[in-house]
């Protein structure tokens, strides 16, 4: 299992021809790369009713990046789910990363985030990795 969404996999070479478990666990890739349909359907209905508070995150993570003081780099992960009868583009997870590898800003960060979305520790958990 990695991190690593569609896009991202598509740039690293593994050493095996398998079932692919990507973007924490939200897509799975058969061994010839299709979706794992009911797999899609299953995420669909956990990932739709929490779009709106990762909107919401999304715009605050966007509008403070852009700060030149922040320094923060905000990547949305986004792939396309079935909900049954036709895909949607949702939101799976949010990435922060410092520019300058600052990694107590990131911790602080971690730590305020759940002042920011009412009942955030309900639907969402902070890991902090490094840089990320």
């Amino acid at each position: 299992m990695t991190a690593r969404d569609r896009s991202e996999i598509k740039r690293v070479k593994l050493p095996f021809d398998s079932w692919q478990v990507l973007t924490h666990g939200a897509i799975i890739l058969t061994s010839d790369g299709a979706l794992l349909s009911s797999w899609q359907q299953h995420m669909y209905s956990k990932l739709a009713p929490l779009q709106n508070k990762l909107n919401k995150l999304s715009e605050l993570f966007a509008s403070h990046s852009q700060s030149e003081q922040s320094h923060l780099v905000f990547t949305p992960h986004i792939d396309s789910f079935n909900n049954g009868s036709v895909d949607e583009e949702l939101t799976i997870y949010l990435a922060v990363k410092h520019a300058q590898k600052d990694h107590q800003a990131l911790v602080d960060l971690a730590e305020k985030l759940p002042t920011l979305i009412r009942d955030f520790d309900q639907d969402f958990y902070v890991h902090v990795n490094a840089n990320t």
